[in-house]
């Protein structure tokens, strides 16, 4: 598995829209990214101090201290201790 950590939306955005291997991508703490869509073999994963606006087919995972928005077609997992907005037509899991 590969990661890769991203502290601005330009790095973000000039990630490809796909990976050849499962890639995990970090998103630091203190950053705001707009996540429209998903990265095919990509799973975005919020930090500590970091918000996400997850739109149609992101998928993210909200660790502690994370804020994510989640809207129509996104897909969330939500850990303990993270913040999680979802709006209708999202899919949310809370986990331990």
């Amino acid at each position: 598995m590969k990661n890769i950590k991203v502290a601005t939306q330009e790095e973000f955005d000039n990630l490809p829209d796909s990976f050849e291997e499962e890639t995990d991508i970090h998103i630091l703490k203190g950053a705001t990214v707009k996540v429209k869509g998903g990265k095919e073999n990509g799973l975005v994963v919020a930090h500590d101090g970091s918000r996400v606006d997850a739109y149609g087919g992101s998928r993210v995972y909200a660790l502690n201290g994370s804020s994510v928005y989640a809207y129509k077609g996104s897909y969330v997992k939500a850990f303990k201790g993270s913040s999680v907005v979802a709006f209708e037509g999202s899919d949310v899991k809370y986990l331990n």
